[in-house]
């Protein structure tokens, strides 16, 4: 069985491609991917498992929410995906942003998950590196006006990827959406 193919989901148009039999597999992908960042796994899985890809709301193929969402609301996105696709429990592979939502459905929903698989995960609160993010993002800010717009982007994007956080300079549509996310613990 293979599948490429929309559902709607919680009013949303959301791509997904569903290949293989058997004891089911979900794959989720992090924040500004797609499926498609995935998918050597899903060939991997897909010879041995029913394997589940999607795009989530805002990424890829499927439409975009109509408020900022939280964490939360992707999971319950999920939860409402898995009963439409008839999956009561899977084991959960999550990427980065992925991986947040899987140990929230991990964490709320144990019945629904058989094994989770978190592959440099986001959803687990640092204590000391944002406020030095912030610190540092904040102590660049006066350079705006005295560099060239190209010379304080670069500095800027180098400042945001040695705090780890270059998927803020990518939120578009999805800024007040990712600002949510970022702040649950």
């Amino acid at each position: 069985m293979s599948e490429y193919n929309f559902k709607r989901i919680n009013g949303i148009k959301t791509f997904f491609k569903l290949e293989g039999t058997g004891n089911p597999i979900i794959l989720l992908h992090g924040w500004g991917t797609s499926h498609k960042s995935l998918i050597s796994l899903f060939n991997f899985f897909s010879s041995r498992q029913q394997t589940l890809a999607v795009d989530f709301p805002g990424f890829g193929q499927s439409g975009f929410p109509e408020s900022d969402w939280s964490v939360d609301d992707y999971m319950h996105w999920l939860i409402a995906l898995m009963d439409e696709m008839k999956i009561a429990k899977a084991d959960v592979l999550g990427h980065s942003f992925g991986g947040r939502v899987a140990i929230k459905l991990a964490t709320s929903f144990p019945a629904r998950v058989n094994r989770l698989v978190l592959i440099d995960s986001a959803g687990i609160r640092q204590k000391v590196r944002p406020n030095i993010g912030r610190f540092l993002i904040k102590a660049i800010r006066p350079l705006e006006s005295i560099l060239s717009e190209k010379s304080y982007k670069k500095l800027r994007l180098n400042f945001y990827d040695l705090i780890g956080s270059t998927d803020y300079l990518k939120t578009g549509k999805l800024k007040g959406t990712f600002q949510k996310i970022i702040t649950e613990d």
